[in-house]
């Protein structure tokens, strides 16, 4: 990392949960915040089992000037035992006010709920291709079901006919429509009962 950081190791003793045994550490009830994070190492990976340092994050600036003013050292932060001369960060303005800080935060905050907002209308929309996608394969289903239902009733009915009347089911079958067409002069033979017509 760019920044200098001073971490804030901390050991946090606590009561023993539902008591108030004067915060002693005979139940081992003590929370470690001195998790150091080095290079671009996250706290979720490299940092060891600990809870998070404190810490805080030291900038060098133009106002971090040497002790000998002859203007030979450069200006910039001292760090470390070999007291390393760290040049002033680039584009680090101070921050003036609370109110600043909290612009700033306001701001991530704004840009984040409107990237989650963009995500949020995605996946609205795509729920609404797949409701629209469901209702027509519905629509699809019931018609097949009632085309379904309609073969099965000529199926039935053609099936009564057969059991009901096998004798004139065989005539409907096997012989042409003239058989069953009355000629004029065919009235004088008619006869009941006759099958003749």
């Amino acid at each position: 990392m760019d920044q200098h950081t001073l971490w804030w190791n901390t050991e946090q003793y606590v009561s023993t949960p539902g008591t108030n045994d004067g915060n002693t550490n005979a139940n081992n009830e003590m929370l470690n915040w001195s998790g150091i994070c080095d290079g671009t190492a996250s706290w979720g990976a490299g940092c060891g089992a600990s809870k998070p340092s404190p810490y805080t994050f030291i900038y060098s600036t133009e106002k971090c000037t040497p002790a000998d003013t002859t203007g030979s050292e450069p200006n910039g932060m001292r760090w470390g035992s070999p007291a390393e001369i760290i040049t002033p960060a680039v584009n680090q303005d101070a921050v003036k006010s609370k109110a600043e800080v909290i612009s700033l935060v306001e701001e991530q905050m704004l840009t984040t709920e409107e990237a989650y907002d963009i995500k949020f209308a995605n996946s609205e929309a795509k729920s609404e291709e797949a409701k629209d996608e469901a209702e027509k394969a519905a629509m699809v289903a019931i018609f097949a079901a009632g085309i379904s239902a309609l073969l099965l009733l000529m199926v039935f009915i053609t099936v009564s006919m057969r059991v009901a009347n096998p004798t004139g089911f065989k005539r409907i079958l096997l012989s042409d429509t003239d058989a069953y067409a009355v000629r004029a002069n065919d009235y004088d033979k008619a006869v009941v009962g006759d099958n003749d017509l």
